[in-house]
């Protein structure tokens, strides 16, 4: 045993005195690396402290008599012979190694233990055991190993290099270089500047290589000097851009939406000319973190399988956790009211809110009030039927001949009629039957004297007095509808005026088309009201620019109908009318009279009045009914100083019952917003909002108190509100926006464009932010990493 510790103790002695020698030999010579000039002190001072170099440190539990003596640097080997156990040895990080190491430095891992890493490969984005993880070896030749390592010795290069340049400046070779990756990269970003203009005026990916060559030709600077191919300016490469600045879009947007603390969806399904099913989604949220202004922004175009709510879920769920959008900041779905989409127990919304119940399902405002104006015709659909044939032969009858449109042109000359296109029914459309109305009032004296020479049949169905009545009401009653719907469309539309909008509307139509006056029906219309003023005679009579006049003879009798549809339509009439009866007994109109009136069916003045009034009714009941929510978006008035009333008491209790009502309806979680500081905030923040931003709507007074820090500090809790209230969309009019330019890039034209090239067309026509709004230094460093096979530029 003891020849054993004579030996054990010699080899220790050797190994100490090699490990002496080899670190006084390292301090005497030249040191390594960037350390060529390092200063003649801190050599000294290394020489002259008590180096402490312990080959082993002896575990106390296992030795308990193990004396270590330091003298001159060299560790004593005089142990203690008490213990014969095995030793265990723990090796330590030693300050003395950045001597000859000055990149090795001390850290902790993932577990809390400590390793080693290297700093100049974490500087020049190494991979490697020293800067993911970092070393566990506490032995100096693992670290003249990694010294050695090609990735170490490319980082001190690295290093050097930048050192070098910082304190004397780059030589011409690094300036050759700097320059002819700077003029490369500015070709390449205004190769893309001209794409993005190509895509934003929705131009096809051929005319992207003559927009160079016109730029060319012009001497704009940066641009390639030929069309090789390398030269990208060829279709293939502008694709590469396109999907580039997509990414880069995307990714902005996408950030900014979850910054914002709440934000929303507006989805919309459709078909393109291709029959191919896609969804389209928007996002309503709130910029600069929560701070700024709404923004509505088209995301991204999706596929689908078919057209049921499973698919439409799965595709708009995978597309949240594929953006990393959280369904917890997800406040509203807002669709255009399709049951696929609405449904009670399995349309999309349902699905969300089996998950997240606070979920609202927005139907969009728009939609529903088109669907209230189609509703008017649910009586007497025979009348208005046979009126939208007139209109679509008319539109017809003219396209179908160049003689009839040089006649048309010359009469529109004599009648001094400016615009003279017939336009044509789109049941699809939400404005189209107004406006058509309104275009064949306006060219109504050319078309009578048209027919009246060359279509005689149709001529004698034009002159029916019901048929002109009727297209001078819905001129006069789909003007006024569409005029709302277009209301309804606008981008930030402030959902607190929706109920004032309606008000109107039934207000101004009670007056006009619902007074016990017959012989004051629609008086203040202004298609209607000349109409029968002109009809007294039971005539038109049109004067032309020379003075000459032109008259047509009205006639009283029904609409042409087979008694099969005569049988239909009594019996709708009559269930309409019991149940307008039963649900409208506002005492503007005897719904009997007008039956007996209508089962006379002749034509006649009081009849087309009775006709109109139900029409009317229907809408105004349409309206009351697929507006039953308006008590919700009215509530909201509690961030619309605007709506405030004057009256101190007043405001008090309206406003109070407008916050209970957003509670209730919003079905707010009490880990997102505290109910209760909101309620003891309401009184403070209504009466400071109604001085500072006085006769301002919900959006205006947004950003009124955004400049203001106090507002956030004295009402957090309703701040937070109307973050969440703001986003609360009212109308998925965007989405048919973005179908509609969807439907003009992918023209017939264009018909074979991919899902992944027509959405990135779609995003740069939408987005349009402009040219100066766009980071292309970041744009150019998503186009090189797309692909491994383009050099980078050095860093």
């Amino acid at each position: 045993m003891e020849m054993e510790k004579n030996q054990c103790s010699s080899k220790k002695r050797k190994s100490q005195s090699k490990m002496d020698a080899f670190f006084f030999k390292g301090i005497s010579q030249k040191p390594v690396g960037d350390f060529q000039n390092t200063e003649v002190a801190s050599l000294q001072e290394a020489q002259e402290s008590n180096m402490h170099v312990d080959t082993s440190v002896v575990d106390h539990e296992n030795v308990m008599d193990c004396n270590i003596g330091v003298s001159t640097g060299v560790a004593s080997d005089h142990v203690s012979h008490a213990d014969d156990a095995p030793k265990k040895i723990k090796r330590r990080w030693r300050n003395q190694w950045t001597l000859l190491h000055p990149w090795a430095y001390l850290a902790r891992g993932m577990t809390n233990e400590e390793v080693i890493r290297c700093q100049y490969c974490e500087d020049a984005k190494k991979v490697n055991g020293y800067t993911q993880g970092g070393s566990k070896s506490f032995v100096l030749s693992a670290l003249n190993d990694h010294a050695t390592t090609v990735d170490h010795k490319v980082a001190v290069h690295d290093r050097i290099t930048k050192q070098r340049i910082g304190s004397e400046g780059k030589g011409p070779l690094e300036h050759g270089v700097e320059n002819i990756i700077h003029s490369e990269k500015m070709r390449i970003i205004t190769c893309m500047k001209l794409f993005y203009f190509c895509a934003c005026e929705d131009l096809p990916l051929e005319k992207y290589p003559s927009q160079c060559r016109l730029q060319r030709e012009l001497g704009t600077p940066n641009i390639p000097a030929s069309d090789e191919y390398g030269s990208y300016v060829n279709p293939v490469s502008g694709k590469d851009m396109l999907f580039a600045l997509r990414d880069y879009l995307r990714k902005t947007i996408l950030a900014n939406i979850r910054l914002s603390p709440f934000y929303s969806l507006l989805i919309d399904e459709s078909t393109d000319r291709t029959m191919e099913k896609h969804i389209i989604i928007y996002a309503l949220y709130l910029t600069n973190g929560g701070k700024g202004p709404t923004k509505c922004s088209f995301v991204q175009l999706l596929p689908i399988e078919n057209g049921d709510a499973e698919s439409i879920y799965n595709a708009v769920s995978a597309f949240l956790v594929e953006s990393g959008l959280t369904t917890e900041k997800l406040i509203a779905i807002a669709t255009d009211g399709a049951s696929v989409m609405i449904g009670s127990k399995t349309g999309v919304v349902a699905r969300f809110q089996s998950s997240m119940p606070r979920i609202m399902g927005i139907h969009c405002i728009a939609h529903r009030q088109a669907l209230a104006a189609k509703d008017g015709f649910i009586s007497h659909p025979h009348v208005f039927a046979f009126v939208d044939k007139v209109a679509s032969k008319v539109y017809s009858w003219l396209g179908k001949s160049s003689k009839r449109h040089a006649e048309m042109w010359q009469l529109m000359h004599e009648f001094a009629i400016m615009d003279g296109k017939a336009l044509q029914i789109h049941s699809i459309r939400w404005l189209s039957r107004g406006q058509v109305m309104e275009r064949l009032v306006h060219i109504m004296p050319i078309v009578l004297e048209q027919w009246k020479r060359r279509e005689k049949k149709w001529y004698s169905h034009a002159t029916l007095f019901v048929v002109q009545f009727m297209i001078h009401l819905l001129a006069d009653v789909l003007s006024e509808l569409n005029k709302l719907n277009q209301e309804f469309q606008r981008n930030e539309f402030d959902v607190t005026l929706i109920g004032a909008l309606i008000d109107f509307i039934f207000e101004k139509f009670t007056r006009r088309y619902l007074s016990n006056d017959i012989y004051g029906f629609a008086n203040g219309s202004k298609h209607l009201t000349m109409f029968l003023n002109m009809a007294k005679e039971n005539s038109l009579t049109f004067v032309d620019a020379k003075g000459h006049a032109h008259n047509h003879v009205l006639v009283h009798k029904p609409v042409p109908m087979s008694h099969k549809k005569k049988a239909t339509h009594d019996a709708s009439a009559l269930a309409q009318s019991d149940s307008d009866e039963e649900n409208e007994n506002e005492g503007t109109l005897d719904l009997n009279i007008a039956f007996d009136s209508v089962m006379q069916e002749t034509g006649c003045f009081e009849e087309c009045v009775c006709i109109g009034k139900i029409y009317v009714q229907n809408v105004l009941n349409a309206l009351t009914r697929r507006f039953a929510d308006i008590s919700v978006f009215n509530a909201l008035k509690i961030f619309s100083p605007s709506s405030y009333p004057v009256d101190a008491n007043e405001r008090e209790k309206k406003t109070q019952e407008w916050l209970e009502k957003v509670i209730e309806r919003i079905n707010i979680d009490s880990s997102v917003i505290d109910i209760h500081r909101c309620i003891n905030e309401r009184e403070d923040f209504v009466g400071m909002l109604y001085r500072l931003a006085n006769n301002k709507g919900m959006h205006d007074a947004w950003e009124v108190c955004l400049g203001s820090r106090s507002w956030w500090d004295l009402y957090p809790g309703m701040m937070q509100l109307w973050q969440m209230c703001l986003v609360i969309p009212a109308s998925t009019a965007a989405c048919e926006r973005g179908f509609s330019r969807h439907n003009y890039i992918k023209s017939i034209s264009r018909s074979s464009l991919g899902l992944d090239t027509l959405d990135a067309l779609m995003l740069l026509s939408i987005d349009a932010r402009g040219i100066a709004m766009i980071d292309w230094d970041d744009a150019f460093d998503i186009w090189t990493s797309s692909k491994n096979r383009r050099a980078r530029p050095l860093e």
